[in-house]
């Protein structure tokens, strides 16, 4: 089914509009079937013949839809084994056996490659970014936590220093009570 799907996009779609005369020059739309896979094997297929009049002329059943299905069916077989570590995709064009129209469908294919290649590495940037600001984050949560547990120790300090005073004053009034008591003890006797 996917064969067909794949088949049906280069070969049978706007079929009827190669042979309507006022179509010709906006026929074939660039028409690409895709596989997917892990990696992407380019491939430019003779789907059509060649025609003077237009870009692309009749389907060539015999070559070009038969190249393009032997590819396909390479594709799962490959795709089939059991011990790969990667799946095996295609993008196809159709160059319309046509040197200069393949020629520019491989320039296509070469852009886009370089596209996705552009947008991966933005998509890389940004998330490198977003890693470089996570961290920042993280650093200031980090020195905002050691400078709230610098003030904790600084106010325990203050804290302790304050109740050994408050002991010594203690310690202090404990000796003059206990003196005082002597001495009245003393002038009692």
């Amino acid at each position: 089914t996917e064969k067909a799907e794949i088949l049906e996009t280069l070969v049978l779609k706007d079929m009827t509009t190669a042979d309507d005369a006022y179509d010709i020059d906006t026929w074939p739309v660039k028409m690409a079937a895709e596989v997917p896979g892990d990696v992407i094997l380019g491939g430019l297929m003779m789907v059509h013949e060649r025609e003077e009049s237009m870009t692309c002329g009749p389907i060539m059943p015999e070559g070009g839809v038969q190249a393009l299905e032997a590819m396909l069916y390479t594709l799962d077989v490959i795709n089939a084994r059991h011990d790969k570590k990667f799946t095996v995709g295609a993008h196809i064009l159709d160059d319309c056996d046509k040197d200069t129209y393949g020629l520019e469908m491989a320039v296509d294919f070469i852009k886009e490659e370089e596209e996705e290649e552009e947008e991966d590495e933005e998509e890389e940037e940004e998330e490198e970014e977003e890693e470089e600001g996570e961290k920042e984050e993280e650093e200031e949560e980090e020195e905002e936590e050691e400078e709230e547990e610098e003030e904790e120790e600084e106010e325990g300090k203050e804290e302790e220093e304050e109740e050994g005073e408050k002991k010594k004053r203690k310690k202090k009034k404990k000796k003059k009570e206990k003196k005082e008591e002597k001495k009245n003890k003393k002038e009692k006797k």
